[in-house]
């Protein structure tokens, strides 16, 4: 019998049971996961209904799990938790030039009047995400963060910029 869509699979079931226990800086390895759900956790069908039970634990346990390369995943504690979003960043900064770059290949004398509006939102906004990505953007960020002592406000943040922007 079929599956609705968004149930989850009987071994997506049994990794959540796993992953949820995991206590703070604990590991649980391929071996566990894959003999757990019947399918390597590596690749495949395996892997799959093992990213779908890291989603589940995240959003239904509320905490964070992590990668160990060739070992296994892991419950990422406090100090761990803080550097991913350095990595997001570092992540986002690289996705977003790979962006820019398609978009100025685009034949934009060719496009109509809505879809060069299109274009021009679309690579707006990934210059405002260009700008805050930058070594220099994060410094000032930090710096108006360590002075408030907590994170910043949206306005703040535009204001903070727009600032800079208007003393040059």
């Amino acid at each position: 019998m079929a599956k609705a869509i968004g149930s989850r699979s009987y071994e997506t079931q049994l990794l959540v049971d796993v992953l949820k226990e995991l206590k703070a800086d604990e590991i649980s390895h391929y071996e566990l996961l894959t003999k757990t759900c019947g399918a390597d956790v590596r690749s495949g069908i395996g892997y799959a209904r093992l990213k779908s039970a890291r989603r589940i634990v995240e959003v239904e346990c509320g905490f964070l799990l992590g990668v160990v390369p060739g070992v296994g995943i892991k419950r990422l504690p406090p100090d761990e938790q803080a550097a991913i979003a350095t990595k997001h960043i570092v992540s986002l900064k690289r996705t977003t030039h790979k962006r820019l770059k398609r978009m100025a290949l685009v034949e934009y004398d060719k496009l109509n009047q809505q879809q060069q509006q299109q274009h021009n939102t679309a690579a707006s906004v990934l210059g405002v995400v260009a700008m805050f990505t930058t070594p220099k953007s994060l410094e000032r960020l930090l710096g108006a963060v360590q002075q408030s002592a907590s994170k910043l406000a949206i306005g703040d943040t535009l204001s903070l910029f727009n600032s800079q922007r208007n003393s040059k």
